[in-house]
């Protein structure tokens, strides 16, 4: 649980969003922060920093199905 004055990271939370008038909603993804503003010793609010993430989760996506290919490859030419 989120505790007083601990900061609290996300990842790659997925929207769809609409990037252009007229196109059709497409996968984004984020990584997010929040971390608790104190004044006086007294919360007084939260901080959210945001940051796409969207190529280098469909860089990993990408990497981890050329490796998925290459194991069953390489299985391939063992068994046979």
């Amino acid at each position: 649980m989120f505790r007083t004055g601990e900061t609290f990271h996300g990842n790659e939370l997925s929207i769809q969003l609409q990037r252009e008038p007229g196109q059709s909603p497409r996968d984004s993804y984020f990584n997010f922060i929040y971390q608790q503003l104190r004044e006086n010793g007294e919360p007084a609010g939260i901080m959210v920093f945001t940051f796409e993430v969207t190529e280098l989760v469909k860089a990993r996506q990408a990497l981890e199905q050329v490796r998925e290919a290459s194991a069953r490859a390489l299985g391939d030419a063992t068994a046979g």
